[in-house]
């Protein structure tokens, strides 16, 4: 349940972050959210991992997070590439070139503040 609830809570601060000036306060904000998102996912996963394998982890543990980072980079990658496809459809757009980040953090935000926002209401613990 925490899980996505981290995530929407990044996507929140990411869309209500352009309304606030940029600061101190801000920037710790961040390191907070993204610390407490560390440690929701890293309990997620150790849960999970303690599951699996109770007799020796240390050789499947490695081999789980060679896998977990290989495939954030291969994500980080397609995402890279839409994101310069999105650039260059937005800066198509007048008046939209000197906004095409703040276009497209936004927009990429709502999407999948959506998809965790269906994420808590399935694994909500109420």
């Amino acid at each position: 349940f925490l899980i996505p609830v981290t995530i929407l809570a990044t996507c929140v601060e990411n869309l209500v972050a352009y309304a606030r000036k940029s600061s101190d306060r801000r920037r710790r904000l961040r390191a907070v959210l993204a610390g407490l998102f560390g440690l929701v996912h890293g309990a997620g996963f150790a849960n999970y991992l303690k599951a699996l394998f109770v007799d020796r982890i240390a050789v499947p543990l490695l081999g789980f997070n060679l896998g977990i980072e290989a495939g954030q980079l291969v994500i980080l990658f397609a995402a890279g590439i839409m994101f310069l496809a999105m650039d260059r459809v937005l800066r198509r757009i007048p008046r939209v070139d000197a906004a095409a980040f703040r276009v497209r953090v936004m927009a990429v935000s709502m999407v999948v503040a959506l998809f965790a926002t269906r994420m808590v209401i399935e694994r909500s613990v109420w």
